[in-house]
C-alpha cells in the first residue's frame, strides 16, 4: 500500500487497505450517529415528564422566547422565539406541548386566582391574540378551550377581577414602543398581555357583576390615559382600543363564566383531541375509607405524577450506555492499526 505523501488522510488513501479504512471510519461514524439519536431520544422529555414539572417550580415548562435578546434586522434588541419551544413544537406537536402548558390539577387547584391571572399573561399561546388580526373572538375560544389557567379563573367567582387587575399592573411599556414602532414583531409578552387585557374587557364585559363593571371602568380610564402617550406610529396603538361598554344587566352568569364553551364541550373537544393524539385521561383515584388502604402502595409511588393528572401513552425513551460512546472508537482505532500492520507488511 502506497500513500502519495506520507500522511494518514482519507484522501490520500489509495489500495485495498485504504479502502478499508474508509469503510471502518463511515461505520464509525454512523454508529456514533446513532448513539447521538439515542442520547437525544433520552435526554428529550415526554409530554408528561414535561408537565410534571409545575410541581419543580410553578411556571411553564416551555418558554416561547428567548431570554436573550437579538437584533431584529433593524437595529432593535428584541426576544424572539426560542430554539426550545420550536424543537418541542416539532416534536411534540401542538397538542403535545398544549397539554404541558396546563399545570396538573393539584397544582392548578393550589393556585390563587392572583397567582392564576399573573401566570396566564405570560402563557406561551398568548402571542396568538391578535393572530387572526381584529378577530379576537377567534383567540378567546382557543384560550378557552386549550389554556385550564384561564378557564380556571372564569371558573371562580373573583378570577373576572383578578384578570382585571392583572391587566391594570401589566408593565407595559410605552416609551419602549414610541421608540420601536413595530416592537410587537418581538413578540413581547407584556404587549400581548396588554392586547389580551384590553380586547378581555370588550368580548367578556357582559359577564361582569357590577363590582367588576365598576372596576373595569376604572381600568378603563387609566389605560386610556396612557395609550394616548403612544405615537400614532406605534403599530400596537391601532389594537388597544377601549370601546364603552354598558353595565350589566341583573345578574352575573353562573359559574363558568365562558363565552364559547360548557364544561362538558370543553371536555368533549380535549378528549377527542387527546384521543387522536394517543393520549390518554387517567381516572382519578376511589376516596372512600375501604379503598383507600388498599390502594395507597400503588397510589404512593405515582404520587408526583397526580392523581388526576392526564397521562402521555409513549414508548420510554431508550437509554444510552457507555457501550454506545465506545464502540465507535473502538472500530476507529481498529481500523486504523488494521491499515498500519497492512503497511508494515
Amino acid at each position: 500500500m502506497q500513500f502519495t505523501d506520507g500522511n494518514w488522510g482519507l484522501g490520500k488513501a489509495t489500495g485495498k487497505a485504504g479502502g478499508v479504512l474508509k469503510r471502518a471510519v463511515i461505520f464509525a461514524v454512523a454508529l456514533s450517529f446513532a448513539a447521538m439519536l439515542c442520547g437525544m431520544s433520552a435526554s428529550a422529555a415526554s409530554a408528561g415528564e414535561l408537565k410534571g414539572k409545575w410541581r419543580e417550580k410553578t411556571e411553564y415548562p416551555v418558554k416561547f422566547l428567548d431570554e436573550d435578546l437579538h437584533d431584529d434586522g433593524f437595529g432593535h434588541m428584541v426576544p424572539k422565539a426560542s430554539d426550545e419551544w420550536s424543537e418541542e413544537l416539532g416534536r411534540l406537536g401542538a397538542t403535545g406541548v398544549t397539554y404541558a402548558l396546563n399545570p396538573p390539577e393539584d397544582v392548578l387547584s393550589g393556585l390563587s386566582s392572583v397567582e392564576l391571572a399573573e401566570l396566564f399573561l405570560k402563557w406561551p399561546w398568548l402571542h396568538l391574540v391578535n393572530a387572526y388580526d381584529t378577530e379576537y373572538d377567534t383567540f378567546f375560544q382557543y384560550a378557552e378551550l386549550n389554556s385550564d389557567v384561564f378557564y380556571e379563573l372564569l371558573s371562580r367567582e373573583d378570577g373576572y377581577a383578578c384578570i382585571l387587575e392583572a391587566y391594570r399592573n401589566n408593565p407595559f411599556d410605552v416609551d419602549e414602543n414610541n421608540a420601536n414602532p413595530y416592537f410587537n414583531l418581538s413578540l413581547d409578552l407584556t404587549e400581548k398581555a396588554e392586547i389580551f387585557g384590553c380586547k378581555f374587557i370588550q368580548y367578556y364585559h357582559q359577564n361582569f357583576t357590577q363590582k367588576e363593571y365598576e372596576l373595569a371602568c376604572e381600568i378603563m380610564k387609566e389605560k386610556a390615559a396612557l395609550y394616548e402617550k403612544l405615537n400614532d406610529e406605534a403599530d400596537v396603538k391601532r389594537e388597544l382600543k377601549l370601546d364603552p361598554i354598558e353595565p350589566p344587566e341583573g345578574d352575573a352568569k353562573e359559574l363558568p363564566r365562558a363565552n364559547y364553551l360548557t364544561p362538558e364541550q370543553r371536555e368533549e373537544l380535549w378528549s377527542k383531541m387527546l384521543e387522536s393524539g394517543q393520549i390518554e385521561k387517567e381516572q382519578p383515584p376511589v376516596k372512600d375509607a375501604d379503598s383507600q388502604d388498599a390502594t395507597k402502595e400503588e397510589t404512593q409511588g405515582n404520587k408526583e405524577q397526580g392523581a388526576d393528572e392526564v397521562q402521555i401513552v409513549e414508548e420510554k425513551a431508550i437509554q444510552p450506555n457507555g457501550l454506545w460512546l465506545i464502540i465507535p472508537c473502538v472500530l476507529l482505532c481498529g481500523g486504523l492499526a488494521y491499515v498500519w500492520f497492512r503497511k508494515k507488511s
